[in-house]
């Protein structure tokens, strides 16, 4: 059920399919997400949508950390990249790809700090913005889910 959840929310986040890369918009970061097996992609999305939440709670979202001096916007990026290597150092192999989500969060926020865009960091906001998207559906659908089941057994206790 989650699995085909999961592709209905890329299917309509993205408009269709998943789009195929153009050379001068890959970034080894983004190489990597998209090398993932399906699992751990979807997992990847439901952690960069908690990193979003929180992006938006404390640094107030796009606008929040561009109005941000300059100072504040490296030190959020310092932020994230320490956490994704916290994730390589502590996580178990299975595991090591949850340290994309902040290393996805760093760059985007570098890219936010810019005064011009190029094609790639329009590429990574679109990046960023899949996969929040994409993993904040899959993350409504699992508390859903976990709702309907607790219902079920409370119905089947009593």
């Amino acid at each position: 059920m989650i699995e085909k959840l999961w592709l209905l929310a890329k299917r309509v986040v993205t408009g269709h399919q998943a789009r195929k890369p153009q050379p001068d918009l890959e970034h080894p970061l983004l190489a990597q997400i998209r090398a993932l097996p399906p699992g751990q992609h979807r997992e990847l999305a439901c952690a960069v949508s908690m990193l979003w939440d929180r992006f938006v709670d404390e640094v107030g979202g796009v606008a929040g950390l561009r109005a941000r001096s300059e100072a504040h916007r490296a030190s959020y990026v310092q932020l994230m990249k320490h956490a994704a290597q916290r994730v390589r150092e502590n996580a178990s192999p299975e595991a090591a790809h949850y340290a994309l989500g902040p290393d996805l969060m760093a760059l985007y926020a570098e890219t936010l700090g810019r005064s011009e865009h190029s094609r790639l960091d329009v590429e990574i906001a679109r990046v960023a913005s899949v996969l929040a998207t994409s993993g904040a559906l899959v993350r409504k659908a699992g508390r859903r889910l976990n709702a309907r089941e607790r219902a079920a057994g409370l119905t089947a206790a009593a």
